[in-house]
């Protein structure tokens, strides 16, 4: 699960019961975050190297524009103007492919969408938790 509240980034590993804080901050603007922020222009934080069509979709490859970021790439893959799938590509060529299904665009959320609660017995690595 990842949570962003615009202030922290959190992303909870239930099968390690370990949550991982980072400051919301520039540090994130070569992350697969900002694709998600939606608050960004994604160019400046990424360069488009290549475009294509495969599998019924339309793909757009992006590399971080900054070093010391946690990707070599990550590719989006479009139903039109829809994203349906993100594969993030570690330095060690690792592939972590996300499907996107029911997706709602632009849907009304209250705040309590942007707060993660941690469980009892989770560790909490950064920040505040």
């Amino acid at each position: 699960m990842v949570v962003a509240d615009g202030k922290q980034l959190l992303i909870y590993d239930v099968e390690l019961a370990q949550v991982t804080v980072a400051p919301f901050d520039d540090s994130v603007s070569a992350s697969p975050a900002l694709l998600l922020s939606g608050d960004r222009n994604v160019r400046e934080g990424f360069d488009v190297v290549e475009a294509y069509t495969v599998e019924g979709l339309d793909w757009v490859k992006l590399t971080p524009k900054t070093g010391g970021t946690d990707f070599s790439s990550i590719l989006i893959g479009f139903d039109g103007t829809t994203p349906r799938r993100l594969e993030l590509v570690d330095g060690l060529n690792q592939v972590t492919r996300i499907e996107f299904n029911n997706l709602a665009v632009n849907p009304e959320l209250g705040d309590d969408v942007f707060t993660l609660d941690v469980p009892a017995g989770v560790d909490v690595i950064g920040g505040e938790g």
